[in-house]
């Protein structure tokens, strides 16, 4: 349940390079907070306009790097499409199909004094189209298949009413967000009920917004698994999910969760294990229980566990 202390590494990010860096380092404990350690955007970043409920449509900002070799993003979707790069070039897409697009550092604008520029992309479907998937957790065209490429998202809206598959996060190693620092989720299509490996190693990951309708959702399971520096989880109707393994497992830097409603939840392996700065879990009821192996292994810091 609680089970002993262990090392685990956590990931850090040398922009430079893209390979995740890891450390040992376990950093002091926060105190107990009743409200949400709010992210601030960085007021370089470029605005974006936010998703409307009704609409089908992603909008992201990207940094486009000094090394332009680091300057691929590839994008999939359901539906015929059309991408506007942000750069003054805009593609229009088949169905199904995966496209890349290269940014030019030199002819880019908006400079940061963190060195990279910036654009902002955006996705819609074409005239008489539903976009069903949108998957940004593609390896560009060109990058051999050993190669880890890192994604240069920084900030994302996305939504649509028929959205039934969207891939962010997912166990593998094909292609990495360690830039991506906010995530707003708009809408969903009803039939959309697993977030497994949603936010999978979001490494940078420190707000999450969710708009869209989770009350049809069952599983969470690795909701939130490796997204280390995030600090708080998001508000979100929970009252339907019946597993939640290691749904914020390795949220080194969580501080504070809501009071989700688990009252259907029935396996919480691992859920909270490695949270090291954890200190109290708000939890409904627990009476459905299975399992809850490892569920607070090495959280360091945990004070308060509420009746179970």
């Amino acid at each position: 349940f609680f089970s002993s202390r262990r090392r685990h590494t956590r990931c850090s990010r040398d922009w430079s390079s893209d390979v995740c860096s890891s450390d040992l380092q376990k950093t002091n404990a926060s105190k107990t907070l009743t409200t949400p350690p709010f992210w601030t955007r960085p007021s370089e970043w470029l605005a974006l306009t936010p998703v409307g409920a009704s609409e089908q449509k992603l909008t992201g900002l990207v940094a486009i790097m000094p090394d332009d070799g680091l300057n691929l993003l590839a994008v999939l979707c359901m539906a015929d499409y059309t991408v506007d790069w942000g750069d003054g070039n805009i593609e229009n897409v088949s169905n199904g199909t995966q496209v890349t697009h290269q940014y030019t550092y030199s002819t880019s604008s908006n400079l940061t004094s963190y060195g990279y520029k910036q654009a902002i992309v955006t996705i819609t479907p074409q005239a008489g189209q539903n976009l069903t998937l949108i998957n940004l957790r593609r390896q560009p065209s060109g990058i051999g298949t050993a190669i880890t490429y890192n994604n240069r998202w920084l900030d994302i809206e996305v939504g649509s009413p028929n959205l039934t598959s969207l891939v962010i996060g997912a166990n593998n190693s094909v292609a990495m967000f360690c830039m991506l620092e906010r995530i707003r989720w708009v809408s969903k299509s009803t039939s959309y009920t697993s977030t497994l490996d949603f936010f999978y190693y979001l490494t940078n990951l420190q707000e999450v917004i969710i708009d869209a309708d989770m009350s049809n959702m069952t599983s969470m399971n690795s909701f939130f698994y490796n997204c280390s520096k995030l600090k708080y989880g998001p508000k979100m109707n929970t009252s339907n999910v019946t597993s939640i393994s290691t749904m914020f497992g390795n949220c080194y830097d969580l501080v504070y969760v809501p009071n989700y409603d688990f009252s259907n939840v029935s396996t919480y392996t691992s859920a909270f294990s490695n949270c090291y700065k954890l200190q109290n879990i708000p939890l409904k009821n627990t009476g459905n229980a299975t399992t809850m192996t490892t569920m607070f292994q090495n959280c360091y810091e945990l004070k308060n566990v509420p009746t179970i």
